[in-house]
């Protein structure tokens, strides 16, 4: 059963998968199947249950009789069954970077691959995608969905991948991530961006009452945090005075800086690498020291401006 062709949104999956309380933690859908078969005469025996609803629908379509309930020789159909469909456990592992954390200049792509565990991550049908990117302010929609993968404020996400028959499984995404340039964004991050990526159909992402991204199926999903670089004509991201996360000031680190005293920092270059600077205040005015350059802090749009 193709879920994923009833294009709904994440939105309304979470309504839709209800958990199951015979196996907590598990959701489900209930799907009520009536089965019609032929019976040895060539008459299309269905099960009674709304039949009504199908009968006429199906002598056009068949050109035959429609018997209800039971068979020619008498015999009831059992044509009805109910099936539930759990979403199936996928693992997403991260193939490349495996870092967790990416520092990405604006204006610029970086190509993230991550591998599913025998899993379609593209549907036959165009424009449904099996696999979904979500950040956690957008909590319940599939970035890669048709039209937006630019509605982040700060990056744009697309997919590519080989897709061959239906017979086939394409079990590798190449997620492409592109920081927003100057002209479409001049604030920097100050806090990391989280992006997710899931295989999308069984996922169910549920926003809990802090706001974290929140699923049972903890091996469903792999997660990336996005930083900007934010040194000016450098692809590097060096913490200042009000950011959050890993990079942030330590309480030791703010007492020193505010008192004027040059401070080392540590923050992170766009190839993964360490990075240091010197930090230190002067009046009202933030400076960082970095690869021999100085720069100062622009409070406005959150950067170290050259």
């Amino acid at each position: 059963i193709d879920f994923e062709a009833f294009a709904y949104s994440g939105s309304q999956k979470v309504t839709f998968y209800k958990e199951d309380p015979k196996t907590p933690g598990y959701a489900g859908v209930l799907i009520h199947v009536t089965i019609g078969y032929y019976d040895k005469f060539g008459n299309l025996c269905i099960d009674g249950q709304e039949a009504d609803k199908y009968v006429g629908e199906l002598e056009t379509q068949e050109g035959t009789s429609v018997k209800r309930d039971k068979n020619a020789d008498g015999m009831i159909c059992y044509g009805t069954h109910d099936v539930i469909y759990r979403p199936k456990p996928v693992e997403v592992t991260k193939v490349s970077p495996t870092n967790e954390l990416i520092v990405l200049g604006k204006g610029k792509t970086i190509s993230t691959s991550v591998k599913t565990a025998y899993y379609n991550i593209l549907s036959p049908r165009k424009g449904a995608y099996y696999f979904g990117v979500y950040t956690d302010d957008d909590l319940y929609d599939n970035l890669l969905e048709a039209g937006k993968g630019n509605v982040n404020p700060y990056f744009e996400f697309s997919l590519t991948s080989t897709y061959g028959d239906t017979d086939k499984y394409v079990d590798q995404a190449t997620v492409n991530i592109r920081a927003k340039a100057l002209s479409e964004q001049k604030k920097y991050l100050t806090t990391p961006k989280k992006v997710r990526m899931a295989a999308s159909d069984f996922y169910l992402i549920q926003k809990n009452p802090s706001g974290d991204m929140k699923t049972t199926l903890e091996k469903s999903y792999t997660d990336y945090e996005l930083l900007i670089a934010n040194v000016e004509n450098a692809d590097v991201y060096i913490p200042g005075p009000f950011a959050e996360g890993a990079f942030a000031w330590s309480s030791e680190q703010k007492t020193a800086i505010e008192a004027e005293t040059k401070t080392t920092v540590t923050g992170q270059k766009s190839n993964g690498g360490t990075a240091t600077a010197t930090v230190y205040k002067e009046g009202n005015k933030y400076y960082c020291v970095y690869a021999g350059r100085t720069y100062t802090y622009n409070k406005t749009y959150n950067f170290w401006a050259d």
